[in-house]
């Protein structure tokens, strides 16, 4: 087994990581309790008009419940 240490800082309790995604470097939040990674509208807005994303990117939309058990809509990606 690897073990891969990944790091991370920690601001007002929660931990965020930096990742990099197609050049462009993001933090996200870091939450054990999840099933998939997620950016915001305005981030992906924001891929799509700078060239990090692009319409063949986006293959389908879901539905994600949060922790208050609201729902919306989302759209995934492909994987690289």
């Amino acid at each position: 087994m690897v073990t891969t240490e990944i790091p991370f800082t920690k601001e007002s309790g929660v931990c965020k990581v930096k990742c990099d995604i197609n050049g462009l470097p993001l933090h996200f939040v870091f939450d054990t309790g999840v099933s998939d990674v997620t950016i915001s509208m305005v981030e992906a807005t924001f891929m799509m008009k700078n060239g990090y994303l692009n319409a063949n990117d986006v293959v389908d939309s879901l539905r994600y419940m949060d922790a208050n058990g609201d729902v919306s809509v989302g759209c995934t990606a492909l994987p690289e």
